[in-house]
């Protein structure tokens, strides 16, 4: 039986629940991992396994023999475009019949974000091929608080002042996603935005932490400056640092606090509201905000 859906990523957060959704639907996938390691974070049955390296094209064109349609997401790193780039080249020699590519919310902003244009860059050279697509544009994850922005101490120490960002749980990108893939022709050449149901700012994620882990969670708003020594001193590279350090600045611009339908336009259901993710993972900040490790995404 041949695979019919490649996901990339697939040993992420959204990967993961995309490899899950679909097999329960008993659709055909294949999932493109870099080691027998990530493949057992979502080795199950109906799944089946490609090596995947964005610099090895052996790999690339193994993982899409007989593919129709490819669930791109790449990972950050200064190869970003050249890679998209790649996998799309390789998808329409194979005769993939359509790409989803998740982009970043504020990819079409003018001179936008570093992260941003490369995303652009991205979208438009799809855009431009032969090949149905659909562009997913998330909203910043909820669920970089359990890794990225973490409260220390009983604090979140980000650049944000009083910025609203209507955050968006990756279960939900994962739920659009899926509904796009099984869909097919319904969303070729479309373009979605995914919000939460409404912005918050980081004192209203700082109450609802508050109450979800039973214990005071606070915000303290810091300086650029002191975001980017936080960050290289956790081992963040300087141009990643300063390229999270721009979306910071688009969000405290307003960009990422407005709302969008798309979720549940495409899903039926209304996107999950921050005080539900923070429920839902209460456990896993109950042990961030005392001190315990603990690792949730990989």
């Amino acid at each position: 039986m041949s695979a019919k859906i490649l996901v990339t990523g697939a040993s992420g957060a959204i990967g993961r629940i995309i490899i899950h959704d679909m097999v329960n639907r008993g659709k055909e996938v294949r999932v493109g991992v870099h080691s027998e390691e990530q493949f057992n974070l979502v080795k199950m049955t109906g799944v089946e396994l490609a090596r995947l390296e964005y610099g090895d094209f052996s790999t690339i064109d193994h993982a899409l023999q007989e593919i129709e349609s490819l669930f791109l997401i790449t990972p950050y790193a200064r190869e970003q475009v050249e890679y998209a780039k790649r996998m799309i080249d390789r998808a329409l020699l194979f005769g993939v019949s359509h790409i989803v590519y998740v982009s970043i919310m504020g990819a079409e902003q003018e001179p936008g974000t570093q992260f941003g244009r490369w995303h652009r860059r991205v979208e438009k050279y799809l855009q431009s091929q032969s090949i149905a697509s659909t562009i997913l544009r998330p909203n910043v994850y909820m669920q970089n608080f359990l890794r990225f922005i973490q409260p220390s101490g009983g604090f979140i120490y980000v650049p944000l002042n009083g910025a609203g960002v209507s955050y968006i749980d990756v279960r939900d990108v994962a739920a659009v996603a899926s509904e796009v893939l099984i869909a097919g022709k319904e969303h070729f050449g479309n373009t979605y935005e995914l919000t939460g149901p409404f912005p918050l700012t980081m004192d209203d994620v700082a109450d609802i932490l508050s109450e979800a882990v039973g214990s005071h969670v606070g915000y303290i708003n810091i300086s650029e400056e002191t975001a980017k020594h936080i960050m290289e001193s956790l081992g963040t590279p300087g141009w990643m640092a300063d390229g999270i350090l721009e979306l910071y600045a688009m969000q405290r611009n307003g960009i990422n606090s407005t709302i969008s339908g798309s979720v549940e336009e495409i899903t039926g259901r209304k996107p999950v509201p921050f005080d539900q993710f923070a429920h839902d993972y209460a456990n896993v900040f109950k042990a961030i905000v005392q001190h315990e490790h603990h690792t949730y995404l990989s």
